[in-house]
């Protein structure tokens, strides 16, 4: 859906800088929060349980992106036509609410934690939640229809969710 609101907030305004640096500025500073949440979980998790709290999040992540995939649809977006914030304070207040609650924030939080590298997994999560952004400011309504977006979203919970399954087996 982050995608979704993405591609929609660039057919609306144009792929400008001001749409990208708000979409990346929002990006930034959810896994920032993310990864630095997390320093006050670190002291309190020993190896054990940091494992199964990483398998919990990347199962759940799986889990919604499986789900979404073989439903195909999702609830009605707000596309915040609304909004006359422009180009910049809209893609940045519309991505930040959708990704507080993100899988991805999750996710990023239960890595610092194992990891204890809270730098190095917000770089890497910013990371992975701008390239599916990128490509939807990039292409906009066309992403659709180059690649097979639910088979991708299937692909990848599966993925997620047999890693999660390995990790808390392991645990």
């Amino acid at each position: 859906r982050n995608q979704l609101l993405a591609a929609v907030l660039a057919l609306r305004f144009g792929a400008g800088a001001g749409l990208w640096l708000g979409v990346a500025a929002a990006t930034a500073l959810m896994a920032g929060i993310a990864a630095g949440l997390a320093l006050f979980l670190i002291p309190m998790m020993t190896p054990a349980p940091s494992l199964l709290f990483n398998a919990l999040a990347l199962g759940a992540a799986g889990a919604g992106m499986l789900g979404q995939g073989l439903i195909g649809r999702m609830a009605k977006l707000d596309t915040l036509k609304n909004w006359t914030t422009g180009p910049f304070n809209t893609g940045f207040l519309g991505l930040f609410i959708r990704q507080f609650t993100d899988k991805g924030q999750f996710v990023i939080l239960a890595a610092t934690v194992r990891t204890e590298a809270p730098v190095l997994t917000a770089l890497g999560g910013f990371a992975g939640a701008m390239l599916p952004l990128a490509l939807a400011l990039l292409f906009q309504d066309r992403l659709g229809r180059m690649m097979p977006l639910n088979r991708i979203r299937q692909g990848g919970g599966a993925v997620l969710l047999l890693v999660a399954a390995g990790m808390a087996v392991s645990a």
